[in-house]
């Protein structure tokens, strides 16, 4: 009985490497389209792998392990969404390695480099050929300049005035009372008194000899 416990052990042992290979062999690393990993993926920019099986997505709950270095880094877990997606963002550049677990065993295994996106160089120009991909800066607007038409002969180029506007500011004036001047009293007809009293005296002188007589 302890010889058949002896031997069912390794048969056991046996059974689950093969089934932990025949799942590594149907589990496979894609990349989100569902084509080959590429070659490098950017800081700071978010990575998303494809957990396929037999060539069809995985459902949600694969765990996933990014580790970043691929040796001695920070480990990462996380679980594929329904379309059997799981996406990181790499903080470092490095060699990034991307396990796929059946439970505590990993059934699928990739590595990726990161690296730092390279900054794009303006396109300064140059010969013919074929033309390649580049950046090519936005063309400049060209100005045409319409020029004035002349006058004939002898004629008198009119001028249109600009007239520019003058912004008026109104001062308040200050109205200062003076007080009213005195006029000069009314003077009398030169003479005029005397002639009258003359008169009067003539009056009662003619008066006077009247009576005598």
């Amino acid at each position: 009985m302890n010889r058949i416990h002896k031997l069912a052990i390794p048969v056991l042992l046996l059974m689950c490497v093969s089934l932990s290979g025949a799942s590594a062999q149907s589990i496979a690393i894609k990349a989100e389209g569902g084509g080959d990993l590429p070659g490098s993926i950017y800081v700071g920019e978010t990575f998303t792998v494809l957990i396929t099986e037999d060539g069809s997505h995985v459902g949600a709950g694969t765990n996933v392990i990014f580790t970043l270095p691929q040796v001695g880094g920070t480990h990462i877990y996380v679980l594929t969404d329904d379309n059997g997606r799981a996406r990181y963002k790499p903080p470092r550049t490095g060699t990034l390695g991307i396990k796929a677990m059946g439970g505590l065993v990993t059934v699928a295994e990739a590595t990726v480099d990161v690296a730092y996106r390279p900054k794009t160089t303006p396109y300064t120009g140059g010969g013919g050929g074929g033309g390649g991909g580049g950046y090519y800066p936005p063309a400049t607007p060209t100005v045409i300049a319409t020029a004035a038409p002349t006058a004939p002969p002898g004629a008198t180029p009119g001028v249109t005035p600009v007239v520019t506007p003058v912004k008026v500011v109104k001062t308040p004036v200050e109205v200062k009372t003076s007080a009213p001047t005195p006029k000069p009293p009314k003077k009398g007809i030169p003479g005029f008194t005397s002639v009258f009293a003359i008169a009067g005296l003539l009056a009662a002188l003619y008066l006077v000899l009247r009576r005598r007589e």
